[in-house]
C-alpha cells in the first residue's frame, strides 16, 4: 500500500512541476514552416527575405521592402534566429524571412 501512495505522490509532484513551467508561446516540438506548404507559397514565405520573388510580391521591392523581415513584423514572436508566427499558427519562421502578411511593429 505504501508503494502505491509513493507512486501517486511522485506522479502528482511531476504533474505540478510540469504545469508550473511558464509558457512562453514556444515549445521544443514546434515545427518550422516549410516554404513548400500551400499557405507559405500563397504568401510568398521565404526563410531568406532576399529570395522573395519581388515581381510577384512588389511589397518586398524598393527601399521600404528592404527593411521588411519576419523579425520586424508584428506577427513574429521571438528574439532569436527563429520565432513563432501567429499567421502560421505559432509555428516557427526565420527571423530573416519574409511573407506577404508582413506588417510593421508599432
Amino acid at each position: 500500500m505504501s508503494n502505491i501512495r509513493t507512486t501517486r505522490r511522485r506522479m502528482v509532484q511531476i504533474l505540478v512541476a510540469v504545469l508550473s513551467v511558464p509558457w512562453s508561446g514556444r515549445t521544443l516540438a514546434q515545427p518550422q514552416v516549410s516554404e513548400s506548404e500551400p499557405l507559405a507559397q500563397e504568401l510568398g514565405y521565404r526563410h531568406n527575405a532576399a529570395q522573395v520573388d519581388t515581381q510577384r510580391f512588389p511589397k518586398r521591392a524598393g527601399a521600404q521592402g528592404q527593411n521588411q523581415f519576419c523579425r520586424t513584423c508584428q506577427f513574429f514572436q521571438g528574439g532569436g534566429d527563429w520565432g513563432a508566427c501567429t499567421v502560421f499558427e505559432g509555428r516557427l519562421v526565420n527571423a530573416n524571412g519574409w511573407c506577404n502578411s508582413w506588417f510593421g511593429r508599432r
